[in-house]
């Protein structure tokens, strides 16, 4: 379960925009939020159907420029997202994001995902980071590239 929820926080975090944090209260844990949400953004598939979320695109239907920018997602969670004193760590550059494929605007929201995702760590008391970057890495490798 903590394994979709590290997921589902990155992901969240990637296709969410404001740069201070939130205090959130949830199932009794208070954290910082530094996610935003951005306003009347939608995602066409190749037939234009709108979806919300980037990650909701299914993957027959994604544009080329979608399949590009969700394989930078997971290059740069796989070999650029690190855990050091079971904090997690962004190890690139935002240069080194951009050669990747990663925008700019999704550099910035993975830097806010981390710094919440370690904010929710540390509040939860969760000393097994490690275990739970090592299981999403296990998801992001079983998802096919295109």
């Amino acid at each position: 379960m903590k394994i979709f929820l590290l997921y589902f926080l990155i992901i969240i975090g990637l296709c969410s925009c404001e740069r201070r944090g939130k205090k959130i209260t949830s199932g009794g844990i208070t954290y910082m939020n530094y996610n935003t949400r951005e306003k009347d953004t939608a995602y066409l598939d190749i037939k234009g159907h709108k979806y919300k979320h980037l990650g909701a695109v299914p993957d027959s239907l994604r544009t080329t420029e979608q399949k590009k920018l969700i394989n930078a997602i997971n290059d740069v969670l796989l070999n650029g997202v690190v855990v050091e004193d079971n904090k997690e760590v962004l190890k690139f550059s935002k240069e080194e994001c951009l050669a990747r494929g990663l925008n700019a605007h999704y550099y910035d929201e993975l830097q806010n995902n981390i710094r919440t995702n370690n904010s929710y760590f540390e509040a939860n008391g969760n000393k097994n980071v490690a275990q739970m970057k090592a299981s999403l890495d296990s998801v992001l490798r079983g998802t096919k590239k295109e």
